[in-house]
């Protein structure tokens, strides 16, 4: 405000003077213009005192008593003049005519003398209009010079501001991440499922996911067994391919860019992220809802510790333990801003995670204690972007998106030492055939034999492949509708939880064998037989190829 003040004022001040100016430039020509009357009137007063004549009407007295020689001067037709010497009488023929020029001549000179001085007026002007200019383009280079100070400062000061609520706005965000970092470090601090949507109360109540409820649960579900022996190979049944068929009659929360999941057989839920709300998603096998962990920011995996008790959460920040028995939430590794992708108990009950972008590392944390890397191991020379990961026994698997490579990795629980162990471009197997070949490498899950699902998200299609890569089969969906795939979790029934990044839902299919045409049919029907001369896949276990 005082400097708008400062420019108002001098503004006035410049206005001010200008008016000053151009009163003084108008007194200047006023005057000039009196002395230039006076010039004249002088001029015609000495020209009358050269002739040495005075004009006088008929009948007056010679002025000053002087007895000089009268001319005068009778009005005639075309300017003519009688002449009379002095008091000397003369005949007609005496008087002689002639043409007096005078009057000319001094019209003449007044109009010689207006030109001139409407040419001095016109110097004048010009002279004005010069000064104008000078004075106007010093004027504008002030004014010019002056806004380019004002905007500067203007600039100078915004910066300042806009720097200034930059740094608040960070300072806040810092503030507010550590405490809630702190919140979560705290061993007594409490994590609370909502399960407003099953029992049909408002959103805005949470309770208490506590030991009991999962009792309940685990009883009335009729936990799982079986999971170490479970293979996708015995779901065949003496038939030769296998499909996907959905599950219907599903009730799945509305969630926002999915990730990642996992099955809990011992509560038989399955666990999925809601990456872009926040939360963390449970649901029964059958696909109803029982509620949600709040607290997160952008939680994209999951690994089931202990069935039933334990689970890890992959997040934005670092990866948290859910002890669903002790309602508590802690800390197991912190400072990641979003570089880790990937989440998987590998064989003595730490957790493995890939960085997917530069330097590109496979690091297993401990679970016992906060922030402690067991071990690490470069991922590859090659600059991809792993994003998911799976483990059976001592072995870790990981999918590249830009790639299309399956990685595999072995982890020494003894030694805590991981070793690559092979790599398999997946775009180039099977006689790189187009139907076969992976376009964008997404979600991988491994059965206990090490028989691995990989979801092709641009493919939209799911392959089965062996731990050393090599195509078992591509499983095709029964109603041909599967979307963009990103992340996949298997229960050991056979059942798939399919995560879908860019539709924004979660659904459920079931691997189911496809029966041929020498089943037994309804009749009326035409038999019918695929065309694929692959010979069925035996119960045998796929070793991987160290």
């Amino acid at each position: 405000e005082e400097e708008e003040g400062e420019m108002e004022r001098e503004e006035e001040k410049g206005e001010e003077e200008r008016r000053e100016e151009t009163s003084e430039e108008e007194e200047i020509i006023e005057e000039e213009d009196k002395l230039e009357e006076e010039e004249e009137r002088k001029e015609e007063e000495e020209r009358r005192e050269e002739s040495g004549e005075t004009r006088k009407e008929v009948g007056e007295d010679n002025i000053e008593g002087e007895e000089e020689e009268i001319r005068v001067i009778q009005e005639v037709p075309a300017q003519f003049i009688k002449y009379r010497n002095n008091n000397e009488e003369i005949e007609d023929d005496e008087i002689t005519c002639v043409y007096d020029d005078r009057e000319e001549r001094r019209m003449n000179g007044k109009k010689e003398k207006e030109k001139e001085r409407k040419k001095k007026d016109e110097r004048k002007r010009e002279e004005l209009k010069k000064e104008k200019k000078i004075n106007g383009k010093v004027d504008k280079d002030d004014n010019r010079r002056r806004r380019d100070r004002d905007s500067d400062k203007y600039e100078k000061r915004h910066k300042s501001s806009d720097d200034r609520s930059r740094r608040e706005k960070k300072k806040k965000s810092r503030s507010r991440e550590k405490s809630k970092e702190r919140e979560m470090e705290e061993d007594s601090s409490c994590f609370f499922i909502d399960t407003s949507r099953d029992s049909h109360q408002s959103d805005n109540e949470s309770h208490a996911f506590d030991s009991d409820v999962i009792r309940d649960i685990a009883i009335a579900s009729n936990v799982i067994d079986g999971e170490e022996s479970f293979t996708i190979s015995s779901l065949y049944r003496g038939h030769r391919e296998l499909q996907l068929k959905k599950v219907e009659n599903t009730s799945f929360s509305t969630v926002f860019s999915p990730l990642g999941g996992a099955f809990d057989r011992a509560m038989r839920m399955w666990i999925y992220t809601n990456t872009g709300g926040g939360t963390v998603e449970l649901a029964t096998y059958e696909g109803h809802v029982k509620g949600s962990i709040k607290g997160f920011k952008q939680p994209s995996a999951i690994a089931v510790i202990t069935p039933g008790a334990l689970f890890a959460v992959l997040d934005f920040n670092g990866i948290y333990l859910i002890d669903l028995i002790a309602n508590q939430k802690s800390v197991i590794a912190e400072g990641f801003y979003g570089s880790y992708r990937g989440l998987a108990k590998v064989s003595d009950g730490n957790l493995a995670t890939i960085m997917h972008v530069s330097p590109y590392f496979i690091t297993v944390f401990s679970t016992a204690t906060k922030n402690k890397e067991v071990c690490s191991i470069a991922y590859s020379k090659e600059r991809g972007n792993p994003s998911f990961i799976c483990s059976c026994d001592e072995l870790i698997y990981t999918s590249d998106l830009d790639l299309n490579v399956l990685s595999g990795f072995s982890y020494n629980a003894g030694t805590k030492l991981l070793s690559p162990v092979s790599r398999r471009n997946l775009s180039d197997s099977v006689n790189r055939t187009a139907s076969v070949k992976t376009e964008y490498m997404a979600g991988v899950v491994s059965d206990s034999k090490h028989n691995l699902l990989v979801a092709d998200a641009s493919g939209h299609t799911i392959h089965l492949v062996t731990s050393s890569g090599s195509l078992i089969q591509t499983i095709p969906f029964s109603d041909n509708s599967l979307p963009y795939i990103a992340g996949l979790a298997l229960a050991p029934t056979g059942r798939v939880m399919t995560v879908h990044r860019h539709a924004h839902k979660v659904e459920l299919y079931d691997l189911v064998p496809i029966v041929t045409g020498t089943d037994q049919l309804s009749s009326g029907l035409k038999t019918f037989s695929f065309s694929r001369k692959s010979p069925p896949p035996t119960r045998r276990t796929f070793p991987f190829k160290k």
